[in-house]
């Protein structure tokens, strides 16, 4: 197929713009009636909605900086900020940065390593925690550092998983007379995920925009987080809620929560309520998340 080869191609040349590349991609998309791919190519193209949509490929590890004025009126500037500091619920914002601009917007950084990359922390933050770094001093500004490193990586990874997937759709088409429309749909979404996604992933049933939840973590004795995580799986506030009691009545004579029977039997129910408004996985996968996050939940080992 001469599109593949034109992307194998270019996927090979580094000068080629990364916004031209997935726009071959998205042609191809229609030309494969791939929703999966459609959707990536236009996230990619247009911009990520919120952090949530965003693979994990474009989420960056930063260093939060600031500004502080002393009580007498003397300035200390660009100072690091450490997240130990932060609640819990906040430390993923001065630790991780989910890049969402379309792509082209960091094309520039390939020829400008050097530049300097911030993004300034919300304000109800910075007031949040004006008293909480230094004595005497007052947070007045507050931002996070992304290594131009991490934007170069990602554009690369990017590159790459482009020409993966299209190195691996044209074996694919050689076993099938190079005739898209005789390999089946399930087949190339999986071609799309392992290559362009990696990790785990699962299709949501809207528009079929790809979520990887592999990376997901629970934070110990944090509901909050585990009704998150749980949440990717299509299990509703209700049903969370019932695991919360379930955990309560399992808890033992010393306070400590344990994985004890109601909490089993509610795990084992999963099948009756996954994916109805999530995404589409299979219970035996739902059941195996499910059960890591609970652990990290409890503090037990995974």
């Amino acid at each position: 197929m001469e599109l593949v080869d034109e992307i194998i191609r270019l996927g090979q040349n580094s000068p080629t713009p990364i916004a031209d590349l997935l726009r071959k991609c998205l042609v191809l998309s229609y030309t494969l009636n791939n929703e999966v791919l459609r959707t990536w190519c236009e996230n990619e193209l247009n911009g990520y909605k919120g952090a949530s949509d965003v693979p994990q490929y474009r989420k960056v590890t930063v260093v939060s900086r600031g500004n502080f004025v002393r009580d007498d009126g003397a300035t200390m500037r660009d100072q690091p900020l450490q997240t130990s500091v932060l609640e819990k619920k906040h430390r993923a914002l001065a630790s991780e940065v989910p890049l969402l601009q379309p792509i082209a917007s960091y094309a520039n950084v390939e020829s400008k390593p050097d530049a300097l990359l911030a993004l300034e922390w919300p304000p109800d933050m910075t007031v949040h925690y004006q008293s909480a770094f230094f004595p005497y001093h007052t947070l007045r500004k507050a931002w996070n550092v992304i290594p131009p490193s991490a934007v170069i990586g990602m554009l690369d990874a990017v590159r790459t998983r482009i020409l993966l997937f299209a190195l691996e759709l044209r074996k694919e088409l050689g076993e099938v007379g190079d005739n898209p429309s005789n390999l089946p749909v399930d087949q190339i979404n999986k071609t799309v995920v392992a290559n362009i996604f990696g990790g785990t992933n699962y299709f949501g049933p809207a528009n079929q925009t790809v979520v990887q939840i592999g990376s997901i973590t629970v934070n110990q004795n944090d509901l909050e987080s585990l009704a998150n995580a749980l949440q990717t799986l299509g299990i509703s506030a209700t049903e969370t809620k019932q695991l919360s009691e379930a955990i309560k009545a399992d808890t033992d004579p010393d306070g400590k929560p344990t994985l004890g029977a109601r909490t089993i039997s509610w795990i084992k129910s999963i099948g009756t309520t996954v994916g109805k408004e999530g995404l589409k996985v299979s219970v035996e996968v739902a059941k195996t998340l499910a059960t890591k996050w609970l652990m990290q939940s409890l503090g037990l080992p995974t």
